[in-house]
């Protein structure tokens, strides 16, 4: 994956909380920080409560998953 965006891609992962009902984008870039925490010893999982809310995908009627807000946050986040 992190060849993939060396290369330009956009390497993201959708995850569905069932409990909350919620799903949430998850950038690779933020997914290497609690990796990395995981390999230093730290936690092997993550909190909800860690998360930057602005990446919660609102549901939107008739979209499955309507993640394309959130993409278009990533991109604008990686422009700055």
């Amino acid at each position: 994956m992190k060849d993939f965006e060396r290369q330009g891609g956009i390497a993201f992962f959708l995850i569905y909380y069932t409990h909350k009902e919620v799903f949430y984008y998850l950038c690779l870039k933020d997914l290497l920080v609690f990796w990395e925490r995981m390999e230093q010893g730290g936690r092997k999982s993550f909190r909800f409560e860690e998360l930057d809310p602005a990446f919660i995908i609102p549901g939107q009627g008739g979209i499955l998953v309507p993640y394309l807000q959130a993409l278009q946050l990533d991109l604008s986040l990686r422009d700055d």
